[in-house]
């Protein structure tokens, strides 16, 4: 039983990364950018984060990515995530957000750091697409 679902789990995750792939080729996008999630298990948050964190197929969708995208041929490039959700690209400041925010918040300023190598505002987004896979 424990192998069927291995086998779903991943197949699933080759699923997510197969409509991410075909989403980017749509939009003809040229070069991906990510937060690097090294360092994430790590670190200790408390007992049910790092519960979760221990459920995790840490790295696997990074893996996946990385193959999926060369061959057809964009660029993948791995940025540190350190502070992403919480740094606030106009001032700088530290604040933590709360909710779905901090993730589209996250996204952007990962997105910054690779285009300007800082969090700043970044005028290359003109809108925000949640690429829902369930």
């Amino acid at each position: 039983m424990l192998q069927k679902t291995n086998a779903q789990i991943q197949d699933l995750n080759h699923k997510i990364t197969r409509a991410f792939v075909k989403w980017v080729l749509e939009n003809k996008i040229s070069k991906v950018y990510v937060g690097n999630p090294e360092g994430v298990q790590r670190k200790k948050k408390g007992k049910k984060v790092n519960q979760k964190l221990s459920r995790w197929n840490f790295g696997v969708h990074l893996k996946y990515l990385e193959y999926k995208l060369a061959e057809v041929g964009i660029k993948l490039e791995k940025n540190n995530e350190a502070y992403s959700t919480q740094t606030c690209p106009q001032y700088g400041r530290r604040h933590k957000c709360s909710g779905r925010n901090r993730d589209v918040h996250g996204a952007r300023n990962i997105l910054s750091l690779g285009l300007n190598q800082r969090i700043c505002i970044t005028t290359k987004i003109k809108e925000t697409k949640y690429l829902r896979t369930a």
